[in-house]
């Protein structure tokens, strides 16, 4: 998994776990399938899409700029 996805991940597993969600709930509230989000988050998906961190970023209430804006 390379540097990129690897933040990707441990950002949505951290927010996550800030909001008290989990991966089933942010799934439904994000509109991205629920198999989509725990290959994501298991290190199964090699690369995400960008328009699946958007509708995450939709699900979070968060922009993008917000979600990449980290020291990660």
């Amino acid at each position: 998994m390379c540097k990129v996805q690897k933040t990707i991940v441990n950002r949505v597993k951290t927010l996550c776990k800030e909001r008290n969600l989990s991966y089933y709930m942010l799934a439904h509230q994000s509109g991205v399938p629920t198999t989509t989000m725990f290959h994501l988050v298991d290190g199964t998906t090699q690369s995400t899409r960008i328009t699946t961190i958007v509708k995450i970023c939709s699900g979070l209430g968060m922009t993008l700029e917000e979600f990449f804006g980290t020291s990660e």
